[in-house]
């Protein structure tokens, strides 16, 4: 018989977790390095009598710098005042303003052993009910962005915590911002404070006296600015009169300037604000007075380039937007550092000019290189994937010339894959991308195994305001195993030609917390594209964020998709078809099991497929993060019925940890009108939000 190895397995995890335990139990002792100077130095420690709602491993933190330095000098009984303030600074903090902290000193003079004991009397958590009065110009959802407080509770979703501190910070934040906005006679009185002795509720007024709105009457720039700018920018920079005079206008003003003299040859402008506080008839008015020198006008008449000493001339020139002889133009200058920025070759980019004489300029372009090469290991977790991994190996620099060559392999338990991408980001001068990848792959589905080898080059651009079009052609092998249905088109070839339309005004591509993104894609097989197979499909998705409060926000979720059989195609391959459920589509259902089932029970997916989710994501404490959802979605077996009927649902909750790579998320959701056969609660692990 084998020698039973679990119990002293056991016993060892046991051993552990006790030591684990006890040091996390056991007292800091300070102490300060034994030396000829020292040979018997004291040792300090801190002890805590009366905290209760705070844990004392929180209180050795404040304190612990003090106990190093009492350590070091047993005699300054001053620093153990230190230490008592900083810990009632600490309390009150924390919403206990009633604290109160007193120390004592327990002295062996033979084991040369010093204590230091702080008995504290906590007082109650104090939570504040603010109310703010006088406001009338914004409301009080938009001021209260300005109040930094934390909440009581667990979990954090209690009442804000009364810290009289953050109390006044408060006042003086709307006392800036409402200058900042253009009331610059406002005042925001000293706080009221209403709490009986010993109550647990702090009751705070703050009164508002926010004056008359000033506004600008007259921008009046000098007479050389006027001539510098032109007639038709200063009509524009002239606009903005009658607007709000916030700190933020009059700042728009000078830079409106100087951007106008960057533009049409001045390089060097000095500009000036003068404001005037009047009263007129119509209100509070502000005269804005600009003026300063243009400074020289020059054209550019020779381009130094520096520091690419792995890049070619060439490549670094085709970012270049201006050109000798023409006059200098800042916003030129500045697509030049951005493109070069974007190119993801230089950790930093200098475009600066220096003046060859009275008329002519030097561009000088100072870039310092990236390191080009990169090895990026990931691993992670999914409901149905379960444990899996990345590797990826990048040049970002290929001999030179700012093309890209990435190789990289994922593993899973249900497939792996390999592919290998050629990337060159401006094509004849363009800015438009050539992208052009091979890959192979094996992944289990539910139903079946999708086998493939193949080749996609596709070309895009960006079009502006976070608009990305991309068009291409893809061919491939398909070789589909173990699959019930549609035996005869297991293996086929796939010449598929696609385009695509992508509007990203999100703030966030990990994180987001508002803006949208708008993703259609149209695609379709056809034997002249070599294909075997015939068909057309569609698919179109939208996500839009709302911040509600502060970190609080609704996250909503519409996404559509259809493919029509060509006339010559009567059956589409279960690799085309549409599928849904899973952790990422509606969550109540596991992967692919949404929608037509064969008559072994295997998913065999549809025509078309709708999903639709509203999630509401909230923060809890730290990197923690709680949601609310509902999931909605449908799959159909004939485009010709494409419809909302037969829609499946899932009511969740979920938990989110943020991690730099992305949440790390656990969704557990239920069926509402579970059907034999159907799981009534399902739990998903997965990294990243599901949209």
């Amino acid at each position: 018989m084998a020698p039973n190895r679990a119990k002293p397995c056991r016993a060892w995890l046991a051993s552990l977790l006790a030591v684990a335990l006890a040091g996390c139990a056991s007292t800091p002792v300070f102490e300060r390095v034994r030396s000829s100077e020292v040979p018997n130095p004291w040792s300090v420690r801190a002890k805590f009598y009366g905290e209760e709602d705070v844990a004392e491993r929180r209180l050795r933190r404040v304190v612990e710098d003090h106990m190093l330095d009492l350590s070091k000098n047993p005699d300054r009984v001053s620093v153990a005042v230190d230490a008592e303030y900083d810990l009632e600074d600490f309390y009150r903090s924390l919403g206990y303003p009633d604290v109160e902290i007193e120390h004592r000193f327990e002295r062996d003079e033979e084991k040369r052993e010093l204590n230091v004991v702080f008995e504290i009397g906590e007082g109650p958590e104090v939570t504040t009910e603010l109310e703010l009065e006088g406001n009338g110009a914004f409301d009080d959802d938009r001021l209260l962005e300005f109040w930094v407080r934390s909440a009581s509770g667990t979990l954090g979703l209690g009442a804000p915590l009364f810290v009289q501190s953050d109390v006044e910070s408060f006042r003086t934040s709307l006392e800036i911002f409402y200058k900042t906005q253009g009331y610059l006679d406002v005042r925001v009185l000293p706080p009221t404070i209403e709490r009986p002795h010993l109550g647990t509720v702090a009751k705070v007024g703050i009164v508002i006296v926010e004056g008359r709105e000033y506004t600008l009457e007259t921008i009046d720039l000098s007479d050389d600015l006027r001539a510098a700018i032109g007639e038709e920018a200063l009509a524009k920079i002239l606009e903005r009169e009658g607007n709000r005079a916030a700190a933020r206008e009059l700042e728009d003003v000078r830079r409106a300037v100087i951007a106008r003299l960057r533009r049409s040859g001045y390089p060097d402008p000095v500009i000036r604000l003068a404001p005037e506080l009047v009263k007129t008839e119509a209100g509070q008015q502000v005269r804005l007075g600009v003026s300063g020198e243009p400074g020289r006008r020059g054209r550019i008449d020779d381009i130094v380039i520096e520091g690419n000493e792995n890049t070619a001339q060439w490549f670094v020139e085709t970012h270049i937007a201006f050109a000798i002889g023409e006059y200098y133009d800042g916003s030129k200058i500045d697509e030049t550092r951005r493109g070069l920025y974007l190119a993801g070759l230089f950790r930093r980019v200098d475009v600066d000019h220096e003046w060859i004489d009275d008329e002519r300029i030097r561009i000088k372009i100072g870039l310092e290189e990236d390191e080009s090469k990169s090895v990026d290991l990931l691993g992670g977790f999914g409901s149905y994937e379960r444990a899996r991994g990345m590797i990826r190996f990048e040049e970002r620099n290929v001999f030179g010339t700012g093309r890209r060559v990435s190789i990289e392999g994922r593993l899973s338990t249900r497939g792996h894959r390999g592919a290998v991408t050629f990337m060159s980001p401006r094509v004849f001068g363009t800015k438009t991308r050539f992208t052009l990848g091979a890959d192979i792959f094996e992944r289990e589905e539910p139903s079946f195994v999708d086998k493939a080898r193949g080749a996609t080059a596709a070309l895009s651009r960006e079009l502006g305001g976070g608009l990305r079009g991309r068009i291409g052609y893809s061919f491939r092998r398909r070789d589909g195993a173990e699959s019930n249905l549609a035996d005869d088109l297991d293996n086929y070839t796939e010449g598929n030609a696609f385009t695509e339309l992508r509007l990203d005004r999100r703030d966030s591509v990990l994180y987001p917390r508002s803006g949208y993104l708008i993703d259609a894609q149209f695609d379709f097989d056809d034997p002249a594209l070599g294909s075997d197979i015939e068909f057309t499909r569609f698919r179109l998705s939208a996500t839009g964020y709302v911040p509600i409060y502060r970190q609080l926000h609704l996250a909503l979720r519409a996404t559509t998709g259809a493919l029509w059989p060509g006339e010559d195609s009567d059956r589409i391959p279960l690799q085309e078809r549409f599928f849904n459920g899973g952790e990422s589509t509606v969550r109540s259902f596991r992967e692919a099991r949404l929608g037509p089932l064969d008559g072994f029970g295997a998913p065999v997916g549809g025509e078309f497929r709708n999903i639709f989710t509203a999630e509401l994501r909230m923060p809890l404490r730290g990197l923690l993060e709680t949601a609310a959802y509902v999931d909605a979605g449908n799959v159909g077996s004939d485009v010709d019925n494409f419809g909302f009927s037969d829609m499946r649902y899932a009511l969740g909750f979920g938990v989110r940890f943020q991690l730099p790579i992305g949440p790390v998320r656990v969704d557990t959701s239920f069926n509402p009108e579970r059907i034999p056969g159907e799981d009534e609660w399902v739990i998903h692990l997965s990294v990243g939000y599901p949209f």
